[in-house]
């Protein structure tokens, strides 16, 4: 549990900095660390828990950051591994 700069509770994944802002962290899906700021913490908990969902639900696929080689790992674990036959897989390692 987090806290500001008063000592008051705050919420899981949710602190204050020492300029003032509000930062809230959860990991994600892909078991990278996600972090949302802001001056507001309102605004903060409604941005935390939209990327929350957002996850949850699969609408974020990748950052855009990411190379060919790791999107196609992260395609084949979660959106093909059981609904393609073993021998689709072996030829698509290839």
């Amino acid at each position: 549990m987090g806290k500001d700069l008063n000592g008051k509770e705050l919420g899981t994944g949710i602190m204050q900095r020492k300029d003032g802002r509000y930062a809230g962290r959860f990991t994600n899906r892909f078991g990278q660390r996600q972090e949302v700021k802001s001056r507001d913490l309102k605004e903060l908990k409604t941005l935390l828990n939209t990327a929350i969902y957002e996850d949850t639900n699969h609408m974020n696929l990748c950052k855009t950051s990411i190379t060919l080689d790791k999107w196609f790992k992260t395609w084949m674990e979660h959106y093909k591994e059981n609904t393609i036959c073993a021998n689709t897989k072996r030829r698509y390692m290839v």
